[in-house]
């Protein structure tokens, strides 16, 4: 049997009546499916942690197939209650079968279970879900990009990010007021007297999430007090390392100083052994010189 796009059945000579081979679980073995003549696809979104139940339309023959990527995990035949076989043993605690085996529940959603499930029916009835899994957002950070002071006001460049990966596409905006303002930066100007509530917006395909900024002066302050690393020194940073710099290039001179002077004392003041026991026999400056009277020799 074969199947043209449009799903209409078309039968080869040689093989007159095709018939689909019969369902047993008593044996565990692969079951033959016919060859696709129909197809349905759908995309499904959902959130890591939570739930998917993937429903079947056509209902046609006794039985089922699901793989994922192509690699068959279970077979279910229909019934009350259905009876299924699984080929990966992985999915056993997390796969339910509602409604008679004509749908799959997959519990305890994870990123890793992204992709594509494909059923077969006996009678060659193809239906296919991509499934998308993300995270759902969970905190939101405003960081001060830029803070530009004059006399009588201030200026601020806000930016929100959302921590994290694995959220999929995200999507940012602002509100102040009645006014709204797209992406992830906001300029915003503030006067002393001036009480701004600005609030930053995110959403990604599976929850959304916002916060809160009472004061860009107050944030702006704690970033500077805290910079971000961005691979550049900051003028307090740069001003530790220069302290840091002289306080180690004086500390050498002063080791370098005492090295120098320790080696000049010693050939100062330290003469060798032999002329320090010459000097007893040498006359104070200007006294005559003594004379050395003869040695006697006694007889006994």
């Amino acid at each position: 049997m074969l199947c043209d796009c449009s799903g209409t059945r078309l039968f080869l000579a040689e093989d007159p009546s095709p018939s689909p081979p019969a369902f047993s679980t008593s044996q565990p073995q692969a079951w033959l499916l016919s060859l696709v003549c129909s197809s349905v696809r759908a995309e499904v979104t959902r959130a890591v942690g939570r739930s998917v139940t993937f429903h079947l339309q056509n209902l046609d023959g006794n039985t089922v197939a699901w793989s994922f990527h192509h690699d068959v995990i279970v077979a279910v035949k229909f019934g009350s209650p259905p009876e299924a076989l699984f080929f990966d043993d992985k999915y056993k605690p997390r796969l339910a079968f509602p409604k008679n085996g004509s749908a799959l529940t997959i519990s305890q959603l994870r990123m890793g279970d992204a992709g594509t499930y494909t059923a077969k029916t006996t009678t060659g009835a193809k239906t296919t879900f991509t499934l998308h899994v993300y995270r759902e957002l969970v905190v939101l950070t405003v960081t001060c990009a830029v803070q530009n002071c004059s006399a009588n006001s201030c200026r601020y460049a806000l930016r929100c990010t959302a921590l994290g990966s694995g959220y999929g596409n995200v999507s940012y905006g602002w509100s102040l007021g009645g006014l709204w303002s797209e992406g992830p930066t906001i300029l915003v100007e503030e006067s002393p007297p001036d009480k701004l509530l600005l609030t930053c917006m995110a959403q990604n395909p599976v929850s959304s999430h916002n916060t809160t900024v009472v004061s860009p002066a107050a944030l702006c302050s704690e970033n500077t007090t805290h910079p971000p690393i961005t691979g550049t020194y900051s003028s307090r940073q740069a001003g530790i390392v220069a302290t840091a710099v002289t306080g180690v290039g004086v500390l050498l001179a002063v080791v370098i100083f005492l090295i120098y002077c320790k080696s000049k004392g010693w050939k100062n003041f330290h003469l060798p052994a032999v002329e320090a026991t010459n000097t007893e026999h040498i006359p104070p400056y200007g006294a005559p010189t003594p004379a050395y009277a003869p040695t006697r020799h006694t007889q006994r």
